[in-house]
């Protein structure tokens, strides 16, 4: 059996996209020998067969001859989606290939701050957390305008945590709400006594 890193090798170029058609450079792709003659390669030698995209999304491979499936492992998320065929790589380099993702289902997270008398609060930070799938973390806070009311939008469906980040004196506890729903959630700023 011949080594991996002594074998003829081809290459494969490509641009990964996100479901706007824009250059994704968060994901990580696998590409899967099929064919007999790759398939043989060590287990340690897997990592040859790994790529990462550039901020542009672009990715190359260098692998030797054979038919291979192009997968891609989104950050955030545990599935890793298939390229729609298999693509067979020989001595005649194939044009680049354009992978783009489908689209993932988004949600909001809504809030109001508001004093004791149900006036809106504004100049308020409202901080958001959470984790995705694959335990990547998530966050981001916004400040209130004059209404009092925020809302975090393009978030993955997942359980965050929302808080304000209260005054001197305040003390107020964050909420998880799960991202979706319609609810708004209420953060009622009542200092002192």
């Amino acid at each position: 059996m011949r080594l991996f890193f002594r074998a003829r090798l081809v290459t494969l170029v490509g641009r990964l996209l996100d479901s706007d058609g824009e250059p994704d450079d968060s994901g990580d792709l696998i590409l899967e020998p099929v064919g007999s003659e790759v398939r043989a390669l060590r287990s340690d030698e897997e990592n040859e067969l790994k790529a990462e995209t550039d901020d542009r999304g672009d990715f190359k491979f260098e692998v030797p001859p054979g038919l291979y499936r192009l997968r891609v492992r989104e950050l955030g998320y545990l599935d890793a989606p298939y390229y729609p065929r298999e693509i067979r790589l020989t001595d005649t380099p194939p044009a680049p290939i354009e992978f783009r993702l489908l689209a993932r289902p988004k949600g909001s997270a809504k809030a109001v701050v508001v004093d004791r008398e149900g006036r809106p609060v504004p100049d308020v930070k409202v901080a958001l957390s959470g984790k995705m799938e694959d335990g990547a973390q998530i966050f981001g806070s916004i400040v209130t305008p004059a209404s009092g009311r925020i809302e975090f939008t393009d978030l993955p469906l997942v359980e965050v945590e929302l808080g304000v980040v209260a005054p001197a004196g305040c003390e107020i506890p964050p909420v998880k709400v799960q991202v979706g729903r319609s609810e708004q959630t209420k953060f009622i700023l009542s200092c002192g006594r």
